[in-house]
């Protein structure tokens, strides 16, 4: 049995700016809230299958959660992310415009360093030698520059509906 609300989370997440929970676990949410997001505005407007560039709705989504599934760290853009998948019919209308919203949130490098890695979460060290901590290598900065894969990043499912 969870000991959090998952709608909590990204609020808490969307308001504060720092990740509610473990960015593992937080991941997990996230992908869910994106994957119906996604889905329910597809089924209001199928506005982004396009011939001529080739794409069509399962094909992004797929590669919306992939960029996601990438990042080891939480991303720069995570608070935008989280207010997007808690409201966003204020902002848009169409599937095309809130999936290439999504897209370019995600196509971030900067990660947020204060957020523990599927690395560090799983080990609970505070972080591995070269990399950036919590307080970056001066102790003030809250930003990691990259990223990066790391050994032992946990697998992310997301096929479930």
């Amino acid at each position: 049995m969870l000991d959090f609300d998952p709608e909590a989370a990204l609020a808490q997440t969307s308001a504060t700016g720092q990740p509610a929970l473990p960015w593992p676990l937080l991941k997990q949410i996230v992908a869910l809230r994106l994957r119906k997001v996604l889905g329910e505005y597809y089924e209001r407007s199928k506005d982004c299958d396009n011939p001529t560039r080739q794409t069509e709705f399962g094909e992004w989504r797929d590669r919306i959660l992939e960029l996601l599934g990438s990042f080891q760290r939480a991303p720069f853009t995570l608070q935008r992310l989280c207010e997007l998948l808690l409201n966003p019919q204020q902002v848009y209308r169409s599937t095309r415009k809130l999936m290439s919203a999504v897209e370019k949130l995600l196509m971030v490098t900067t990660t947020i360093s204060g957020a523990p890695s599927a690395s560090e979460d799983q080990s609970g060290a505070g972080g591995q030698p070269g990399s950036r901590g919590a307080g970056g290598e001066s102790g003030t900065s809250m930003l990691s520059q990259r990223n990066e894969p790391e050994g032992n990043a946990m697998p992310m499912d997301i096929d479930a509906e």
